[in-house]
């Protein structure tokens, strides 16, 4: 009877485990589906005895979350339970998937080259992590070690290839287009990863085959496209392409503006006018198409335009003040982008962005006042005078002032040498 009750005993709290168990990883996949890791996290370190889907369900939220914290956690956890039956195949994924995230290539790939068992989606993981981490030639050995691609695989072939362009790339690519299109290129997804692939290589006219020979045409491929022949400087296409679309998102917009940046002209201009006029009260027009907005009107030579937009602008973020300073430099304002800059230069954002500082420094060129230039040197961050394109631009600068010692005196620092550098003194 005594032995009665204590079995009793045991299943019900087995149960009771089993229940707690069952909520916890409920809610742990609520937190990371709701893009919330950290309260996944936190409800992991709550779980004594963790299940394997607990654990997963760890490592997801931890590559959802990447930093150096994250990182320690998972390796802990991997220390703890590598010796057990709780790590299977999905298990070891999503630990790659956390190792990569959070930048820690060398052991993810000791992890992968020490399983014995090693399942396509494990695959997937260490590919995308090489991407993620701009290694896509070790993407792309690893993809031609693989007998039988699904096409998860051929996608992140075709983006590690995107972002490698070269003649090797482009004819990997197609011969990998042509020997799976019937049976796994399908998908929108992996559609829009071939198009973007071959426009990166310049084969224009493959992507606008497998773009028209396409049933049914996504927002993402139209997006492709219209980038692919921005890239390739045929913007004409890509505003032609625009006009076929009746419902367009704010990249599509955004694409669209930097169509008719590349190409300025009054039909350019009113295009753009039209675009904004119908969009502006709209939920579309994030920073990045307002950005692109301000700089198609400064490109198109419609200044008072742009500045009536900026001002209006209840949120401004750095870029739309480089798009400004920018367009004012194209149109032979420099002191209206020295003014911009003496508004920004204490907002921390703008004391670690290279560009902010390359624009003020071309601003002051073409003041050319020795006074001037030197005051801005004084702003600029110690790390980023040792940059090469920052101090080719210095040397300009203070040729244009007239203060060639000083320009002497960055090109003597110079750690290489470049032929702008070179340019800018002689």
């Amino acid at each position: 009877m005594v032995t009665s009750r204590v079995q009793k005993t045991c299943s019900i709290n087995d149960r009771t485990k089993h229940h707690q168990s069952l909520l916890a990883t409920i809610a742990a996949v609520g937190y990371i589906d709701n893009e919330i890791p950290q309260k996944a996290i936190d409800l992991f370190q709550q779980v004594k005895n963790p299940n394997g889907i607990l654990i997963t369900l760890l490592f997801n939220a931890c590559a959802q979350l990447p930093s150096q914290q994250s990182l320690d956690l998972v390796k802990s956890v991997w220390k703890k339970y590598q010796n057990t039956s709780l790590l299977d195949d999905h298990a070891l994924t999503a630990f790659i998937d956390a190792l990569m995230r959070c930048g820690d290539v060398k052991d993810a790939e000791t992890l992968f080259d020490q399983s014995a068992h090693k399942v396509l989606p494990m695959y997937g993981a260490m590919m995308k992590g090489y991407i993620d981490n701009t290694l896509p030639e070790k993407a792309i050995d690893l993809f031609q070690l693989v007998k039988n691609p699904n096409e998860i695989l051929i996608l992140l072939l075709f983006n590690a290839c995107a972002q490698l362009p070269s003649e090797q790339s482009l004819n990997l690519v197609k011969n990998t287009w042509k020997q799976y299109n019937t049976k796994l290129i399908r998908s929108e997804n992996t559609l829009t990863s071939l198009i973007d692939a071959l426009m990166k290589c310049g084969d224009a006219k493959s992507a606008e085959s497998v773009f028209t020979e396409s049933w049914h045409k996504s927002i993402s491929m139209y997006g492709a496209m219209m980038k692919g022949y921005i890239k390739n400087e045929m913007s004409t296409k890509a505003i032609d392409l625009f006009k076929q679309i009746k419902d367009p998102n704010d990249v599509i917009i955004t694409l669209l503006f930097n169509a008719c940046a590349q190409l300025p002209s009054e039909q350019s201009l009113s295009l753009v006018k039209a675009v904004w006029k119908k969009y502006q009260n709209a939920s579309l027009l994030h920073d990045h198409a307002l950005t692109a907005l301000i700089d198609a009107f400064m490109k198109c030579r419609d200044v008072k335009g742009a500045e009536t937009i900026f001002h209006k602008l209840p949120h401004k973020v750095l870029p739309m003040y480089g798009a400004m300073m920018k367009g004012y430099l194209l149109n032979k304002t420099p002191s209206n982008a020295l003014d911009l800059y003496r508004q920004i230069k204490t907002m921390k954002e703008t004391q670690s962005d290279f560009f902010i500082y390359l624009l003020t420094i071309n601003a002051s060129a073409q003041i050319a006042i020795a006074s001037e230039c030197q005051a801005i040197v004084d702003d600029i961050p110690q790390h980023l005078l040792l940059n090469i394109q920052i101090c080719n631009s210095l040397i300009d600068m203070w040729g244009k002032a007239g203060c060639v010692q000083k320009a002497e005196q960055v090109f003597t620092n110079l750690s290489s040498i470049d032929q702008v550098g070179y340019a800018s003194m002689s």
